[in-house]
């Protein structure tokens, strides 16, 4: 069951290729399968979807891509947050690298049916 989505939306930078564009969204999704558990040294990631924006509203901001992950608990978030190398080396190469084809990302992590603060 999972306990927290964590959810990425990009940006990407005007001019980008696009296959720059699906390499970089294809890293994002190959994460589900890299990124190990400290502990066990299997993947923890429970669940990774992803696609395109699609909104009718016109309400995007210029993010284009989301990728929706589910953590099977808040622990295992937090480090694929603060310390899973697959994660950082992904970060580092395609969001804030000097090469990176994504110009501004958005991340926002809820836990499911929790609506108050505390």
């Amino acid at each position: 069951m999972t306990v927290v989505n964590h959810i990425v939306l990009f940006r990407f930078r005007e001019g980008a290729s696009p296959e720059s564009i699906k390499q970089t969204c294809s890293e994002v999704m190959a994460l589900k399968d890299r990124c190990l558990h400290p502990t066990t040294g299997r993947p923890y990631i429970a669940s990774l979807t992803g696609g395109r924006d699609m909104s009718i509203e016109g309400l995007d901001d210029g993010f284009s891509h989301v990728f929706v992950f589910g953590f099977d608990s808040v622990a295992d978030r937090d480090f694929y947050v603060r310390s899973d190398g697959a994660h950082r080396a992904f970060i580092e190469a395609y969001v804030s690298g000097s090469g990176a084809s994504v110009e501004k990302a958005m991340v926002v992590d809820f836990e499911p049916g929790r609506f108050s603060c505390c």
